[in-house]
């Protein structure tokens, strides 16, 4: 496997959708015109634009008075278009009779306190990490004890700027400003409401991936052992971000996984487990069901580097973008290296390819067939959930 960046790196990051319409999506306002420096400050810019919603908003929330005086020198502001706002629900009357904190959490979600720029971007394969100025409180998601910090992935992709992976606008369609940047876009940002666990129980197709993780965990617990994937699931202060490919129902049946008493069964047929050992290059080896052996590589095997440490927040997120733009890197990647006596090296168990501009993916190392998304950049608070119809299993 390829050794490419440790864990808790920010890798690229953003953005990408594979339909045309995504990924080459109408231009919106007029490419920058490189000659010139800015000689407006992003408040001027914003005033003079045809972003009237926009404008409504951050002046009814008080947030211009509120960025005006702050101590950040630099401000990238992503404002979606009166159409966006409107097709968002955002219209001018609701703006009207919306709260000051309901504005505010709104707009924040569309400002990162740096300075974005296009050109430095644009080289970039991949995606960034772009922390917003949106920071809020998780009360009954997960265990956070810190503020939520929200970050948005942006990229380009061909000739788009993507954010979450969608294409936002044509690239190098922006206007720089004394003190920040003005990036028109054509949707709403939806800050993520639900954690990774909460999505999987609130949606009846991955009922079977659910109950394999709860059979799995009540297994380990039996054994007196802790693996803590329902905590990586369910999000957490301290706990990295990850990327997950979903398993439907559909998949496991595929498998032969009809029920949960057949997975129950698989597991018990290499049931009690061993112990934990050393291997070979003195990495500490936790066994695992056999189940979890099917599932880890579907994104839960980061759980042995899954701890951030410090001001840390990022992980191994990976929008669909990223899996067409840089597939040789990601495909068997290195997370984390490993140390003698503690933890083994940590991979990317997948393979994947740009087949036409549709990402697909099967198991590292393997001949199996690739096979393609079922759906796509499902933003969560803890990463971004990928459905598949398959198993990564290493044969049929």
């Amino acid at each position: 496997m390829k050794s490419i960046i440790k864990f808790l790196l920010p890798a690229f990051v953003l953005l990408m959708a594979c339909t045309k319409q995504d990924i080459m999506p109408e231009p919106i306002g007029s490419p920058v015109d490189g000659t010139k420096g800015p000689i407006k400050t992003w408040q001027q810019i914003i005033e003079e634009s045809p972003y009237t919603l926009f404008k409504a908003a951050l002046a009814k929330s008080g947030m211009d008075q509120v960025l005006k005086t702050s101590n950040i020198p630099n401000y990238t502001l992503l404002v979606p278009t009166d159409d966006a706002f409107n097709a968002a629900g955002w219209t001018a009357q609701r703006i009207n009779t919306s709260s000051k904190e309901e504005l505010s959490a709104m707009l924040s979600f569309h400002i990162i306190s740096s300075r974005l720029e296009s050109a430095s971007m644009q080289d970039i394969r991949g995606n960034i990490p772009a922390k917003t100025i949106s920071s809020r409180q998780l009360d009954g998601h997960g265990n956070w004890y810190k503020r939520y910090n929200d970050y948005l992935y942006i990229g380009k992709y061909g000739d788009s700027l993507m954010i979450n992976g969608i294409g936002q606008n044509k690239w190098g369609v922006v206007t720089p400003g004394i003190n920040g940047m003005v990036y028109p876009i054509s949707h709403v940002l939806m800050p993520p409401t639900e954690s990774m666990w909460e999505y999987i129980e609130n949606n009846p197709e991955f009922s079977l991936y659910r109950d394999a993780i709860l059979l799995s965990d009540s297994l380990y617990t039996e054994m007196w052992m802790y693996m803590g994937i329902i905590d990586l699931l369910n999000s957490g202060t301290g706990i990295a971000p990850f990327t997950l490919y979903l398993p439907t129902n559909e998949a496991f049946h595929k498998s032969g996984f009809n029920t949960t008493e057949d997975i129950y069964n698989y597991c018990m047929r290499s049931w009690p487990l061993p112990d934990p050992d050393y291997d070979e290059n003195l990495f500490y080896q936790q066994p695992v069901t056999a189940i979890d052996s099917i599932l880890f590589p579907h994104g839960t095997e980061v759980y042995t580097t899954s701890q951030l440490f410090g001001e840390a927040e990022l992980g191994p997120v990976y929008f669909s973008n990223d899996l067409l733009d840089i597939p040789y890197l990601l495909s068997g990647m290195t997370l984390y290296k490993g140390e003698r006596y503690s933890t083994g090296p940590v991979h990317i168990s997948l393979d994947f390819r740009n087949n036409n501009g549709q990402p697909m993916i099967r198991r590292y190392g393997t001949n199996m067939p690739f096979v393609p998304l079922k759906s796509k950049d499902h933003r969560v608070l803890n990463g971004v959930i990928h459905v598949v119809d398959d198993l990564m299993q290493l044969s049929n």
